[in-house]
């Protein structure tokens, strides 16, 4: 990552911010995924 970037809209986002965000994303889309069947993966980080 580019330190000198310019942030985005979001701003600066710690890490418990980023995780809290993670879970309010999943808890919405996961259930949602189930009761249509649909298969959800996250892609591991490229080496």
């Amino acid at each position: 990552m580019d330190p000198d970037a310019p942030l985005t809209i979001a701003g600066m986002v710690g890490v418990d911010e980023n995780w809290d965000r993670i879970d309010y994303f999943l808890e919405r889309v996961v259930p949602a995924a189930e009761s249509a069947k649909v298969r959800i993966a996250c892609h591991p980080h490229d080496p």
